[in-house]
């Protein structure tokens, strides 16, 4: 159903003095949401065309069986999503050369730190050293397509950083984190007597 609304819209939209079938359709998105009342889908689908392509998202609301329409955006494109969010530097800005460094970076930071913890004389409780300096602390993300960053405070990120990538036409997002524990380690560790140098 949902597809042949959405299809009805494109071709509409497309036929301006261009009647040529899609090339390919994709479903490049798809939620569900449920509550005690009704389930809400959110549909997107991909068109790619002979001259452009278009991006359609369709939403439909089902309750007491039954199913309805709720909108229908169609929206023209530039490229292919899968191009448009493709991993590349080109056109790139600063922040998105900074969180790639520290992406780099902070694993690597993190991990000499936790090498130096496990050959460190350490009082008491090594291991709660150990486990604190494997996290990074305070999330900070990228979109690397859009260039917009988000902080999530109260997060934690194994090895401080990583990536990813909703499907294969969505934009990848960066993530780094403070790697706190490693920071107040090499602060500690010079106090530490007997330490390996």
């Amino acid at each position: 159903m949902a597809f042949f609304f959405v299809h009805g819209k494109c071709q509409h939209y497309y036929e301006s003095g261009h009647p040529s079938p899609p090339v390919e359709v994709q479903v490049v998105g798809a939620h569900t949401f449920n509550s005690s009342r009704r389930a809400q889908y959110n549909l997107t689908f991909q068109y790619a065309y002979p001259e452009k392509w278009l991006l359609a998202n369709v939403v439909l609301n089902k309750q007491d069986g039954r199913i309805t329409v709720a909108g229908v955006h169609v929206n023209p494109l530039k490229d292919s999503l899968q191009n448009i969010n493709r991993f590349t530097f080109a056109g790139k800005g600063v922040v998105n050369f900074v969180f790639f460094a520290f992406a780099i970076a902070i694993p690597i930071f993190i991990l000499v730190a936790l090498v130096l913890c496990v050959r460190t004389p350490i009082p008491r409780r090594k291991w709660l050293w150990i486990v604190f300096i494997l996290f990074g602390f305070v999330q900070f993300s990228l979109n690397w397509t859009g260039g917009s960053v988000n902080i999530t405070t109260l997060s934690f990120l194994l090895l401080g950083a990583g990536f990813t990538q909703a499907g294969p036409a969505a934009p990848y997002v960066f993530t780094v984190a403070i790697p706190l524990g490693a920071i107040l380690f090499f602060g500690k560790r010079r106090r530490w007597p007997g330490r390996s140098h």
